[in-house]
């Protein structure tokens, strides 16, 4: 009886398994069919318009995030914003700042792709500071905007970058500090482009300088957030306080 029993595991064990090669579903095709592929055309034609902060809607799965960092180097869009535009896109996890990041890259011809740069703590691509395209966690988002404040000409370099604040309605401290900050510079004046972009509109929020000259939307059905930081309690608990703004 034992002896039939390993006779029929090594039988088992010697089984070829055969490996079934799953095909990419991320191309360039699948991404213009995407729901809020034609949303995000629509959406950088109006910053091309001189449109400087707008908010996007869309149910999660719709593919703002995807569709905003490809159509961002669809029909030179890129160049057309103006030469030394870059796109810094802040998406509030690790895992899915990475995971973003590769399958732009994957999407994008070559020449493109090398135009992509990635930040996750501490792990930078070689070539992330040269990138048209930042992906990056919100705090190196953040930190890539405190960056542009202390150079020598913070209105001309803050101007040169959109920044894509993606899942606003993501409740986390960091997400409440980068709104907080692009509020703060748009309220002194900076010429900052701030584009938000979330599964749930907000029912109000006290970041007025923030408040989208044009809205997009997928229509779809949101369920709305009603519990939200406290502006003082941002400032307060977090380290923002010590960062130098003037």
């Amino acid at each position: 009886m034992i002896m039939n029993q390993m006779a029929a595991a090594q039988k088992f064990v010697a089984k070829p398994i055969v490996q079934q090669k799953e095909k990419n579903s991320f191309t360039i095709e699948a991404v213009r069919k995407l729901p809020a592929y034609k949303l995000m055309k629509e959406m950088f034609g109006a910053l091309i318009d001189g449109t400087e902060t707008a908010d996007v809607y869309g149910a999660t799965g719709s593919g703002k995030t995807f569709c905003a960092a490809v159509c961002f180097f669809e029909d030179n869009i890129y160049k057309k914003l103006g030469g030394d535009v870059r796109m810094l896109l802040s998406i509030p996890m690790c895992f899915a700042t990475e995971l973003v990041a590769n399958n732009v890259k994957q999407i994008l011809d070559p020449a493109l792709s090398k135009l992509v740069g990635c930040a996750a703590r501490s792990r930078y691509t070689d070539n992330f500071q040269d990138s048209k395209l930042m992906i990056g966690t919100t705090e190196v988002i953040l930190r890539q905007i405190i960056a542009c404040l202390h150079s020598k000409n913070p209105q001309i370099e803050l101007q040169k970058i959109i920044v894509f604040i993606d899942e606003t309605h993501h409740t986390s401290e960091q997400n409440y500090k980068l709104m907080w900050f692009c509020n703060y510079l748009r309220g002194k004046s900076y010429a900052l482009r701030v584009v938000k972009m979330s599964a749930t509109p907000p029912d109000a929020s006290e970041q007025i300088h923030l408040t989208p000259q044009r809205t997009f939307s997928v229509p779809v059905r949101t369920f709305k957030v009603t519990e939200h930081y406290i502006q003082r309690d941002v400032y307060n608990r977090s380290d923002i306080s010590l960062y130098r703004l003037d």
